[in-house]
């Protein structure tokens, strides 16, 4: 499968190279020059669980947007939640409002 990415950043990167690793073709667009040499030179500036030895490996293009939609069976865009407190799900309003998570 073509799986495209609109987001290459700290999320989306490792999702793509895992989900890449499985097999698919993936391509992606991240409007960062800074994301763009870390494809292109294959040297992640952050520490995340195997990222850099697939990376390494990958084959990963960074495309125009056009050309991800153009050439993705499906599409992901990755945004990262913030973190802190205020930003936290709260066990108890899930349990009194019957809410549940779903993790795919």
């Amino acid at each position: 499968m073509n799986v495209g990415f609109m987001g290459m950043g700290k999320l989306g990167l490792p999702v793509a190279l895992a989900i890449e690793k499985k097999g698919h073709k993936v391509i992606g667009y991240d409007p960062s020059p800074q994301v763009q040499e870390t494809i292109r030179t294959k040297k992640l500036p952050y520490k995340e669980a195997q990222a850099k030895e697939w990376l390494n490996k990958s084959n990963i293009q960074h495309k125009s947007v056009q050309q991800v939609v153009e050439h993705s069976d499906i599409i992901f865009v990755p945004i990262q939640t913030p973190h802190g407190d205020k930003f936290e799900v709260q066990q108890e309003y899930l349990m009194k409002e019957k809410i549940s998570i779903i993790v795919i």
